[in-house]
């Protein structure tokens, strides 16, 4: 059975992606969109995400 938890050195690693600590460090602050006092939650884009899944 397929485990629940899926870590992110696992899936760098299923990508092809360089999957150390330090590696996916570098890679989320690089790839970060948001400022460190946005919370996902809020963030424009997935309102309207939300509203084209459910139209």
């Amino acid at each position: 059975m397929e485990s629940a938890i899926h870590r992110f050195h696992d899936l760098f690693a299923q990508l092809g992606l360089p999957n150390h600590q330090d590696d996916i460090g570098r890679f989320i602050a690089a790839h970060r969109t948001l400022g460190p006092d946005n919370r996902l939650a809020r963030c424009a884009i997935l309102d309207s995400c939300a509203i084209q899944i459910s139209s």
